[in-house]
C-alpha cells in the first residue's frame, strides 16, 4: 500500500450512492454505486458489460446527493454532469470501475457534505446548485430567446 504524501487538489468524499449513466439519449442506461465523489470527478463500480462506454467517451452522468440539514433527512439534489470516461478498469468478470471526469466541476466541494451538521453549510450548498442550474437552464434557452 503507498503510504507517501497526497497529492490530490481535493478531498474525496467517500459515498455509497446510486448513479446512472449513458452514452446519449438512444444508446443503454447503466447506474453503478459511486464510492468517490470530488468536484472535478467521480469513481463508481458497476457491473462489466461490453456495452459500456469507452475510455475518453463522452457520457452523461446522473445521481443524487443528500441534502443534509435541510429539513427532512430524505431531502435529496438530482445532479446531472457531461464529462468523459477518464479510466475503466476490470474488477472481475462481473464488475467494472470506471472514473469519470467532470467537464463542468460541481458549484461545491463534495467533502464537505461529511462535515454537513450545520445548517448553514447545507444552505450554501443548496444555493450554490440552484444558482448554478439556473445558470445552465438560461445558457440553454439563450439561443431560443434571439
Amino acid at each position: 500500500m503507498y503510504n507517501g504524501p497526497n497529492r490530490r487538489k481535493e478531498q474525496r468524499l467517500r459515498c455509497d450512492w446510486l448513479v446512472w449513466f449513458s452514452e446519449g439519449y438512444r444508446k443503454p442506461l447503466f447506474h453503478g454505486r459511486m464510492h468517490d465523489l470530488t468536484s472535478t470527478a467521480v469513481a463508481f463500480n458497476c457491473r462489466a458489460d461490453k456495452e459500456l462506454p469507452a475510455t475518453d467517451k463522452a457520457i452523461t452522468i446522473y445521481f443524487y446527493i443528500p441534502a443534509l440539514g435541510m429539513g427532512d433527512s430524505l431531502d435529496s439534489v438530482c445532479l446531472t454532469r457531461i464529462g468523459k470516461v477518464y479510466r475503466k478498469t476490470d474488477l472481475d468478470k462481473k464488475l467494472c470501475r470506471m472514473v469519470i471526469e467532470f467537464e463542468k466541476a460541481l458549484p461545491f466541494k463534495p467533502y464537505k457534505l461529511d462535515a454537513v451538521n450545520d445548517r448553514i453549510i447545507a444552505e450554501e450548498i443548496r444555493e450554490s446548485v440552484e444558482a448554478a442550474e439556473t445558470v445552465e437552464v438560461e445558457e440553454a434557452l439563450e439561443p431560443a430567446l434571439v
